[in-house]
């Protein structure tokens, strides 16, 4: 592969129960693009937003349902309207995260929060390769 990564690196990706994960085939194929292993990982409420098995279909493998993320990049890509977004408590967790070494692609220039009840239409809009290029950068590994 001329991107640095041997083959069979791993993407693993992680979804709650957010609208987005039913564009989760989106992610997976872009992913799968670019090289990598893909293996879902779903809280037990995503399950209702996607198909498992055509998700299997597209990766090989069976979803998860625990975050084997140890030595691996975590990138968040937040689908969340500007009221959550704006909320004290919100800020604070993303501060938290970010203390800890996740990259939340949040903000100018990475994913912007939606204005309340206009979630549903900016679904397809997710900006799924901002994840990939970030992952991949924290790598070490981006595609030239």
């Amino acid at each position: 592969m001329t991107d640095g990564r041997s083959a069979g690196s791993s993407c693993p990706s992680s979804y709650a129960a957010q609208a987005p994960a039913r564009a989760i085939g989106t992610f997976v194929k872009l992913a799968l693009e670019r090289g990598w292993t893909v293996q879902v990982i779903a809280t037990p409420a995503a399950l209702d937003f996607f198909d498992p098995a055509a998700i299997e279909a597209l990766t090989g493998s069976r979803y998860a349902a625990v975050q084997p993320a140890m030595g691996l990049p975590i990138v968040v890509l937040p689908f969340v309207n500007a009221a959550l977004a704006s909320r004290a408590p919100f800020l604070r967790n993303v501060e938290s995260l970010r203390a800890e070494s996740v990259s939340i692609l949040l903000g100018p220039g990475e994913i912007e929060p939606h204005q309340p009840h206009t979630g549903g239409s900016m679904i397809d809009a997710t900006l799924w390769h901002l994840g990939l290029d970030k992952a991949e950068s924290m790598l070490g590994n981006r595609q030239g």
